[in-house]
């Protein structure tokens, strides 16, 4: 029996010959589709290390300010100081601090006070002996001879304890140490410039022969777009080498300045305590002269010796003061100096490490700008793929006839019409952005 004819109307939608083009029209909404989402992933994922370098890029400019607060709070330690070795040459012209010149002061110490002490003591027998020439004067001036030969002998024995701990001192690194109180130099490793910036230059050049020209266009304002070309062409991690190297330099100087710092210090504590003892017996003094003032007119032979004896004690005493006085302003004042050369050598590090901490910030943010540039031309190829599902699926539609795709169709078009409405209100808001 043969089958009823039929009309073309009548038949069902036709179906897609399953020729090599219509395999190909059949399978193409599923390889875009694929397509489409993997570049949406890699897009996502450009995107998400662009984050990540932008925040390392902030983690390292942290880093910069770091060191350049440690730059600017040894640069105005540096100026404190030597504005304080200004106004101590103000206050007189110290002399050049040298080993020999504390040694021998230590050594004399005990002596002057020995000395001030039998001053004190014929002084007091001077009163003794003229205490009726001298009237209502007697009792003070006894009372301050006998104070005299009380606070010289304690200061003698004090000075001796001093004299000891000072030449102990001098013998090792502390006599080592007056090399450095010449207004000039410092330590410095053997075989090396004495300016960090040289000498980590060099060592950098030998991790990277560009670094130390990056440098100085980092000095020179250059901007990360114009330093693009030649910093790509440095590896993150030879920087990371750079910045290692440089801080392993800056803490060896800091460990080899150690010592002298520790034996510089303890040489001005000990002619701290030496001009201490000598303003002790100053003070002492004043009520000698002060008792002075009451003794009564006369050349008696009495009157004579009391005057020669206090003069003599007062004499003892102007010379120990002068001398530990002055000796501790030019220790003090060459100290100072040699601190303030030091903190600009190590501030000179520190800003050096800040150059090459700023060479990572400017690396960090290209490398997220690469990524994010990345992103958005993954995002406009998902784009352009998507762009090809919708029009497969609306191929397959319309040969088909069926709801389903064109509802597929549709919302293809939707995806398509959302994103391009998100591209060109960016683009949008640039244009205003350079019109603003």
């Amino acid at each position: 029996m043969s089958p009823p004819n039929t009309t073309p109307a009548e038949a069902g939608p036709a179906e897609i010959p399953q020729r090599f083009w219509g395999k190909i029209l059949g399978s193409t909404p599923v390889i875009l589709t694929v397509i489409a989402t993997t570049f949406a992933g890699l897009s996502s994922s450009e995107m998400t290390r662009a984050q990540y370098y932008r925040a390392l890029a902030a983690q390292h400019q942290a880093k910069v300010s770091d060191q350049w607060n440690f730059f600017q709070a040894k640069r105005i330690r540096g100026t404190s100081m030597d504005m304080t070795a200004t106004l101590l040459h103000s206050l007189g012209e110290p002399e050049e601090a040298r080993a020999e010149t504390v040694r021998a002061a230590a050594e004399r110490m005990p002596a002057s006070f020995d000395r001030a002490a039998a001053e004190a003591d014929r002084l007091a027998r001077a009163v003794e002996a003229a205490k009726g020439d001298l009237g209502e004067a007697a009792d003070p001036l006894r009372r301050a001879a006998a104070g005299l030969k009380t606070t010289a002998a304690g200061l003698g024995a004090r000075a001796a304890e001093g004299r000891a701990k000072a030449l102990s001192a001098l013998a090792g690194e502390g006599g080592a140490a007056f090399r450095y109180l010449d207004g000039r130099s410092l330590p410095d490793p053997e075989g090396e410039p004495a300016e960090p910036a040289e000498r980590l230059r060099e060592v950098s050049r030998a991790i990277r022969p560009e670094l130390p020209e990056l440098l100085e266009q980092v000095e020179a304002r250059r901007t990360e777009r114009q330093m693009a070309a030649p910093l790509g062409r440095v590896a993150e991690e030879e920087i990371a080498r750079a910045i290692d190297a440089a801080q392993t330099r800056a803490a060896d100087y800091e460990k080899l300045c150690e010592p002298t710092n520790k034996a510089l210090d303890e040489i001005e504590a000990l002619v701290t305590a030496q001009a201490t003892l000598a303003r002790g017996l100053h003070r002492a003094a004043g009520d000698l002269t002060f008792a002075l003032g009451a003794v009564p007119p006369g050349d008696g032979k009495g009157l004579t010796e009391v005057r020669l004896a206090a003069a003599a004690l007062l004499r003892v005493d102007g010379e120990l003061k002068e001398r530990t006085e002055g000796m501790s302003n030019s220790v003090k004042a060459a100290h100072v100096a040699y601190t303030a050369r030091r903190y600009g050598r190590e501030a000179g590090y520190n800003r050096f490490i800040s150059g090459l901490y700023e060479l990572q910030v400017r690396k960090a943010s290209l490398e997220s700008d690469r990524h994010r540039e990345r992103s958005v031309h993954l995002f406009f190829a998902m784009l352009a793929a998507q762009a090809g599902v919708t029009i497969a699926t609306f191929a397959l539609a319309v040969r088909r006839r069926s709801l389903l795709w064109g509802l597929a169709a549709l919302a293809g078009v939707a995806a398509l019409a959302i994103g391009a409405y998100g591209f060109f209100d960016e683009v949008r808001h640039a244009l205003e952005r350079v019109r603003g």
